[in-house]
């Protein structure tokens, strides 16, 4: 994963050059702009909830798509 690898998931607030930097949510960042639920729509993407599980390579998604959304849109890098 691409936040781990990145040393996201383990960044302390301490170590921040500007503390605020904490609040703010991580981007999933393209070659040129940040990808969000809406942009990946635009592009025909289908979008479902949460991973619910896997099962060989299949996998299952839980009927929360507004709520992941939602989530996505509010939950701060601290988080994460």
């Amino acid at each position: 994963m691409w936040l781990d690898q990145g040393g996201f998931l383990t960044l302390r607030t301490e170590n921040l050059p500007d503390p605020a930097m904490k609040l703010r949510k991580p981007p999933i960042v393209g070659a040129t702009r940040c990808i969000t639920y809406h942009s990946l729509a635009r592009l025909g993407v289908q979008l479902y909830g949460s991973l619910a599980g896997v099962d060989g390579e299949t996998a299952r998604f839980a009927d929360n798509l507004k709520e992941s959304e939602i989530l996505a849109a509010n939950t701060p890098l601290a988080a994460v």
